[in-house]
């Protein structure tokens, strides 16, 4: 019985490291951290370009300037609604909805 208790205590013996300490001793270590604060860094260059580019916002459009939006992009959704259907605007909802979620 003693003994399971003891294995009981040696498991619940918390370790802690010091990241600091880690990344000045492992070279491989400060190459990971490096790569993937520079892959951080371009995702999100990337999202501030698609924002900029009007990303993430529902825009109406009227038919004459449909071609012009949707190709300047190669992400875009389109829905084709009618004001007085109510499926279109269930639609329109769960596209807000799913952008301020996003």
């Amino acid at each position: 019985m003693e003994a399971d208790e003891e294995k009981k205590r040696a498991a619940n013996v918390h370790v802690s490291y010091n990241i600091n300490d880690m990344m000045e001793q492992d070279p491989e270590l400060q190459n990971l951290h490096a790569e993937r604060i520079a892959q951080l860094q371009s995702e999100r260059e990337k999202r501030v370009q698609l924002q900029q580019k009007g990303h993430g916002q529902v825009t109406e459009i009227t038919e004459g300037e449909f071609l012009e939006v949707v190709t300047k992009t190669d992400y875009v959704v389109v829905h084709f609604f009618h004001r007085d259907f109510e499926r279109c605007k269930i639609m329109v909802r769960a596209l807000c909805i799913g952008l301020a979620f996003g």
